[in-house]
């Protein structure tokens, strides 16, 4: 007879607690197979499972099996095993079911906080949002249902784009305002008047808040351009006193994207330097503070997106200031970056290229199934040849920069955005009556309490 230590089993039970049904029993049959020198950690779930399922209580699985309407109808000879699963099964489904209402607003909060901190929407994030976004709309948390109304998203279609572009920023803006004790109050308050009040000041600061941002990108753009060419066209880098430091992380996203490199821009508006980072083609903006952070008072974030605080008088620690020293270093590290590689022109990843015969309001079904889109998990991008363009006019809020359309495929008149693209027109690239190929992807619009489908273009040019 083979000993039990010459086979796999103690590498395989060390450290392992093995979930049984009737403790004592199976520390019976264990002592009968393998003697007083082997000793096996086990829970006992049968107490646990006999307060969930009454009828289960101080019976064995042999009893239980006979009682059992699945055992009875199974085609099949169910064995104790089977019962065990299906128990435990059954058991772990109506626990969680119990406790989801509780963690339904927990839920909520932690979708929030996903897409909030522009996380990758990959994994197990993807079930964060996915099941927090369905949580929001079945029954939003107090506050979040004052926010979502005056939003007017409320019973609507929305999905993580829509609540990164206006739920979140809401939020956030009394923060970046001074005043993150307003948004916590939001939550807190237990009075639905003074919680819609405290709804319409966190949408009026947000409105203070793109104003501000407005003014503090108009001061930090020429900035970087300075400071570009220096910085061998590796960083994108802006500070001042007159950069508040609400908004730094929102100015170095723009930098970022516009001129499709990392960006740092730092508020110097007290003797505690705030800056933030964010990432573009690839960079580890987390590489950056690492090599800086003996001179930080704190620092954090991740890969694409990350912040710091720094004094800007002189500390004992150092002869120079610990600002003046990041400067130094930040010279010293810009070499080091290594960016992947980009042509002068961004190109575009298509996910498919659509028949004219597709383009119809069904495509949604499909697109809805990819959700929820975000970083990482980017809209799907398709290509569609030979549209007519059948309307076509210049739009913007101050400034005519954009284009609204109207694509026929056929069978179908689509109504399409065409961002910055105003100068295509006016260059008559493309004109009314032309056919065209075009790079877009497909999203929801709401006129007038009425669900709108449309296009978003990439990029258009005209048919060959």
């Amino acid at each position: 007879m083979i000993s039990i230590s010459n086979t796999r089993l103690p590498s395989f039970l060390e450290g392992q607690q093995i979930l049984v049904w009737d403790a004592p029993l199976q520390k019976r049959v264990f002592k009968k197979l393998f003697g007083n020198a082997v000793e096996v950690g086990m829970l006992d779930i049968a107490p646990e499972i006999g307060k969930v399922i009454p009828q289960t209580a101080e019976k064995s699985l042999l009893r239980i099996k006979e009682l059992s309407k699945i055992a009875k109808y199974c085609e099949t000879e169910l064995s104790e095993l089977d019962v065990f699963v299906n128990l435990f099964t059954s058991f772990v489904q109506l626990r969680e079911k119990s406790a989801a209402a509780g963690e339904a607003g927990e839920l909520q909060l932690a979708a929030l906080g996903t897409i909030a901190d522009i996380m990758p929407l990959v994994d197990e994030n993807r079930i964060i949002i996915k099941k927090g976004l369905l949580a929001l709309k079945t029954k939003p948390l107090p506050g979040l249902a004052e926010l979502l109304f005056k939003l007017e998203l409320s019973g609507k279609r929305y999905n993580a784009r829509d609540i990164s572009w206006k739920l979140c920023p809401s939020i956030n803006a009394a923060r970046r305002m001074g005043h993150p004790e307003i948004a916590a109050n939001l939550f807190f308050e237990k009075n639905t008047v003074e919680r819609d009040k405290i709804a319409q000041e966190l949408l009026d600061m947000n409105e203070g808040r793109r104003s501000m941002e407005d003014d503090v990108w108009k001061i930090a753009e020429p900035l970087a351009f300075e400071n570009f060419l220096q910085l061998d066209n590796k960083l994108a880098f802006a500070y001042g006193e007159d950069i508040n430091k609400g908004v730094t992380g929102l100015i170095a996203q723009r930098l970022a994207r516009h001129y499709n490199v990392p960006a740092l821009v730092v508020s110097l508006n007290d003797n505690i330097c705030t800056g933030s980072l964010r990432s573009a083609r690839g960079y580890n903006v987390g590489a950056l503070l690492e090599q800086c952070s003996d001179l930080f008072i704190d620092s954090g974030g991740h890969e694409f997106a990350a912040g710091f605080s720094i004094y800007k008088s002189k500390d004992s620690s150092y002869e120079k200031s610990n600002w003046d020293l990041f400067l130094e270093r930040l010279q010293a590290i810009i070499p080091t970056i290594e960016l992947s590689e980009g042509d002068d022109e961004e190109s575009i990843a298509i996910d498919a290229e659509l028949p004219l015969s597709f383009i119809t309001p069904d495509i949604y079904k499909i697109i809805d199934l990819f959700e929820p889109y975000g970083n990482e998990n980017e809209a799907l991008v398709f290509l569609a040849k030979n549209l007519i363009i059948s309307d076509i006019s210049l739009v913007g809020r101050t400034e005519s920069k954009h284009l609204k359309m109207t694509l026929d495929t056929g069978k179908h008149k689509w109504p399409a955005m065409y961002w910055q693209a105003a100068e295509r027109v006016i260059n008559k690239e493309f004109e009314l009556g032309d056919r065209v190929d075009l790079v877009f992807n497909f999203t929801r619009d709401w006129y007038k309490e009425m669900e709108n489908f449309q296009m978003i273009i990439s990029d258009l040019k005209k048919s060959e």
